[in-house]
């Protein structure tokens, strides 16, 4: 039976996920919270931060409003903050967009269904992710799955005995207005497909993956875009003639960003640490790196809070910040693999890392699972409790209520 859960303590503002359970087994509606909060621990012992990440997406969620409101200051159908959130419902047909955004945002992650070892490791098998690029929720998956891809791959070359070293660049461009990010973004990729393609870069990479960043400037009320690299070189780069150096690579990205100034590049080399069995590259530092969140946490406005004793002028400006990042980054592919980290990509079958599954991001589960736990979030108490638990019977999930 599929049942759809709409939470007691949403108070109505949308269905906060999808199961797919047997008739009879229970309603979601009817679920006595408990007490046990939810403890997911990853294998060096670190909790997961399940509910930092929860409570900063209710933060973003607001300021959706927020910016659903200075939109609609903006376009004329209202002269205020205040008169814009009182007339929510009539100007929602007009301006939508930043409201729905926000009611997603808001569900996001509510519900989350784990298998559990004999070791008692969980790993989460259901849930529902808004998949939004300021999600801060969906943002620490993708970052996660991209490390877990990563190092994947790498293992890949390792394995294939494919050689070469890593090296690690920053590219970027002169600061963009609000109104301009999203062409930003886009000259970034096209600059960066131009890159990979010049002949002197051809000679020495043999892949590369690219993650894009935006950062804001409070004092000039202006965005910074701009791409960190994980490039592979052949093994004979750093001594052969082939050789980039930094000022080249600036030069380099000057003409494939077609420039009229000299951009600031920055190219350092990658050493490798000894491999452990966390580790078995050596390169996971380097990975870290590109696997940074693509919006910086003072870059969305109120990601921490701070929230209270807002003035209608505050609310209105982080509301225009909010709806700067969220139109400049729809639909634009901000990480992409190139070369031999493209194939590797397609051959083990990874799929999409931005909008692809986030359920399976962390690292693969080590044990059978042998029972199974249901955690809701806990609006009022701002924490995840656990609704249900149950056993694993031929694939399925049998629950039962915590009473």
């Amino acid at each position: 039976m599929m049942i759809l859960g709409k939470s007691n303590q949403t108070k109505g503002r949308g269905l906060y996920c999808l199961f797919h359970f047997q008739q009879g087994q229970y309603n979601t509606n009817d679920m006595e919270i408990q007490d046990t909060i939810l403890s997911d621990k990853k294998r060096n012992g670190k909790e997961r931060p399940w509910k930092e990440r929860k409570d900063q997406s209710l933060n973003v969620s607001e300021v959706l409003q927020w910016g659903d409101a200075y939109e609609k200051v903006a376009q004329g159908y209202a002269k205020t903050f205040k008169e814009a959130r009182e007339n929510y419902v009539q100007y929602r047909e007009l301006i939508g967009w930043l409201g729905q955004k926000s009611e997603k945002m808001y569900d996001c992650g509510s519900t989350l269904e784990f298998t559990i070892d004999a070791e008692g490791n969980k790993h989460l098998f259901r849930a529902w992710f808004c998949k939004d690029r300021l999600c801060p929720m969906c943002n620490w998956r993708r970052s996660i799955k991209l490390r877990e891809q990563m190092l994947k791959i790498l293992q890949a070359m390792k394995d294939r005995n494919i050689q070469g070293r890593p090296i690690f660049a920053t590219f970027t461009m002169q600061n963009v207005k609000g109104e301009d990010i999203s062409k930003s973004f886009s000259d970034f990729a096209e600059a960066f497909h131009r890159l990979m393609k010049y002949k002197e870069v051809k000679a020495v990479v043999l892949g590369a993956v690219r993650s894009s960043e935006i950062t804001y400037n409070k004092k000039r009320n202006d965005y910074n875009t701009h791409i960190h690299c994980l490039i592979w070189v052949t093994p004979d780069y750093f001594a052969g003639r082939n050789y980039i150096s930094q000022e080249k690579w600036t030069a380099l990205w000057k003409r494939a960003a077609k420039l009229d100034y000299t951009p600031v590049v920055n190219v350092k080399t990658v050493k490798p640490e000894t491999p452990t069995e966390a580790d078995p590259t050596g390169y996971i530092k380097a990975v870290l790196e590109i696997t940074k969140y693509t919006a910086k946490p003072t870059t969305v406005p109120c990601l921490n809070g701070m929230t209270h004793n807002m003035t209608d002028k505050q609310k209105l400006e982080a509301g225009e910040r909010i709806s700067a990042l969220e139109r400049g980054m729809f639909k634009k592919r901000l990480i992409s693999f190139f070369g031999i980290f493209k194939e590797l990509h397609k051959e083990l079958h990874l799929d999409d890392t931005e909008d692809g599954d986030l359920i399976g991001a962390d690292e693969a589960a080590e044990g059978s699972a042998v029972e199974a736990a249901r955690f809701e979030y806990d609006y009022a108490r701002h924490d995840y409790y656990q609704t249900g638990h149950g056993n694993i019977k031929n694939g399925d999930t049998h629950y039962e209520e915590d009473d």
